[in-house]
């Protein structure tokens, strides 16, 4: 779900900016795929806190949790290219993986 909204929230960033929107939609557009972007990387740290058949069951999931952090670390990069500056979320979402 979280992969979703970053697509759907990062669609809606890109029209915001193609057609100079208040900036405001622009802000809430960065934070909403940002908070989705976090969630994906809380469910990866907290994996790493799983033992036994919960860790099993978790790694046995690992094809589908590609696809997430694959939009988690290009919504970071594509942020951090636009603004021309390095996030903090850049960080997080290193340590995370």
């Amino acid at each position: 779900m979280d992969t979703t909204e970053i697509d759907l929230h990062e669609a809606a960033l890109l029209k915001a900016q193609k057609h100079d929107f208040p900036t405001i939609l622009t802000t809430d557009a960065i934070s909403k795929c940002m908070a989705a972007a976090n969630d994906i990387v809380d469910a990866i740290q907290f994996s790493h806190r799983l033992k036994g058949r919960k860790l099993e069951s978790f790694r046995q999931l690992n094809n589908f949790q590609v696809w997430p952090c694959t939009r988690a670390i290009q919504l970071s990069c594509h942020i951090e290219a636009r603004s021309g500056r390095h996030h903090t979320f850049h960080s997080h979402l290193a340590r995370a993986f």
